[in-house]
């Protein structure tokens, strides 16, 4: 029987001296290499801030508003307390969407918890019941009328 050695002493042998040397040329730059340079300095985005113009009195109306809302208590809370109880601040709640990624206007806010204000905004328990949801957009136009007609 043959050792280990002796077959891969046979291998090479056999092999052609083509295949055991390919011949490689060098790879030519189409450019000079050139020092290192400095990055180039950009000038950075600018993010607007939560609270920006015309779009944030869309949203929420007014600060006058937006104290206004904040002032009630919890709508959850006030007309459905056997469901679950409130904790955290009074928020303004939007009702509806705007679109995808936009809030709706001013107009569909209602005081919320923030424990409300999350179950409303993610469809959770109770509160994802079309009927009960109906009934609170319901309510935000009474908020509505209610900052409309105010003295």
């Amino acid at each position: 029987m043959r050792s280990v050695r002796g077959i891969a002493a046979s291998w090479k042998n056999r092999a052609s001296p083509s295949v055991n040397r390919l011949k490689r040329t060098p790879l030519k730059r189409s450019t000079s290499l050139s020092p290192r340079q400095a990055p180039v300095k950009k000038t950075p985005i600018r993010k607007r801030g939560k609270k920006h113009g015309k779009e944030w009195a869309r949203k929420y109306g007014s600060v006058e508003r937006v104290e206004w809302i904040s002032a009630h208590r919890c709508h959850m809370g006030l007309y459905y307390p056997r469901q679950a109880e409130c904790a955290g601040e009074v928020e303004n709640a939007h009702t509806v969407t705007g679109g995808m990624g936009r809030k709706a206007d001013a107009k569909t806010i209602i005081p919320a918890c923030h424990t409300h204000h999350e179950m409303y905004d993610q469809h959770i328990g109770w509160l994802a019941d079309r009927t009960v949801r109906a009934e609170i957009i319901g309510a935000a136009a009474g908020y509505e009328l209610a900052w409309s007609t105010r003295a």
